[in-house]
């Protein structure tokens, strides 16, 4: 591999990887201003998972049917990363 080869996948990776680090730093403090309003079971991974199915699914989901609600975090959860796009 040439140096300027070497030098673009170094960039590539920790571009990749400073994404990810920011993504993580958003998502928690997302999740740690929500649990601070009100009571609930849902946590990091749920905020995550709902993340994952809201933006990363194709054909992009366009309705929600959420049963079964106990406190609602979770409902707060979807209503902050809708609140994003």
């Amino acid at each position: 591999m040439e140096y300027k080869e070497v030098a673009r996948e170094f960039f590539r990776g920790f571009k990749k990887w400073a994404h990810h680090a920011l993504t993580e730093g958003r998502d928690l403090i997302s999740v740690v201003r929500i649990s601070a309003r009100g009571p609930g079971y849902s946590g990091l991974a749920h905020y995550r998972f709902f993340r994952h199915m809201l933006f990363d699914t194709r054909p992009a989901i366009r309705k929600v049917l959420i049963l079964g609600v106990y406190f609602g975090r979770d409902i707060m959860m979807i209503a902050d990363l809708m609140s994003i796009t």
